[in-house]
């Protein structure tokens, strides 16, 4: 979703009201993620979602930083040119970003995925607001309820805490080869 929305910021220069959403968007990087959490935990109530993990997943699909990267990344990467030519090709709209961009900015889609995976992940603010239940505790939450005041279970805590890890090792091993180059792109001028 943030890579549609960058597409569109990036290829769509002349849209009405576009250097407004875009600078909204923008200035929703300057506002800590706890500022909205009480409206948060009310529209989620409203929406009837509260002990579930789609408040946890939902907002993360199309972050403010998620959307400005790949605006940028786009923007960055993909020649003018390359548009044209796809609607010369009878291309249009969702056509030219599945099948012309899209496989273009893949390594930048990797680096925004790891790290919204791994901040959505590792979050503890957010799942303590919106999960009551505690069967349905993030790990962040769940090793929480190993310590107490008057007692700790050290080996369960050490477990539990490597065992949180691995997903994000294994994410990280699968998508690296994307995430560097992501990262590092522009970087060198050939």
């Amino acid at each position: 979703m943030s890579a549609l929305a960058g597409y569109g910021f990036a290829r769509y220069v002349r849209a009405p009201g576009r250097g407004f959403l875009l600078a909204a968007t923008f200035a929703t990087l300057f506002f800590p993620p706890s500022l909205a959490l009480i409206p948060f935990f009310l529209q989620m109530s409203w929406i009837g979602w509260l002990n579930s993990f789609w408040p946890l997943i939902v907002p993360a699909v199309a972050s403010g930083f998620g959307v400005i990267w790949m605006y940028t990344y786009i923007g960055s990467t993909v020649p003018r040119e390359l548009y044209e030519a796809a609607e010369m090709d009878g291309a249009k709209g969702f056509a030219t970003f599945f099948f012309v961009v899209l496989p273009i900015i893949r390594p930048g889609l990797a680096a925004p995925a790891v790290w919204t995976v791994i901040g959505t992940w590792n979050d503890f603010q957010l799942p303590l607001v919106v999960l009551g239940d505690g069967t349905r505790f993030t790990v962040p939450l769940a090793l929480t309820t190993l310590s107490t005041t008057h007692y700790s279970d050290t080996p369960a805590v050490m477990l539990s805490t490597l065992m949180g890890l691995v997903p994000v090792f294994v994410l990280f091993a699968l998508l690296s080869r994307q995430f560097i180059a992501g990262l590092t792109s522009g970087a060198v001028k050939s």
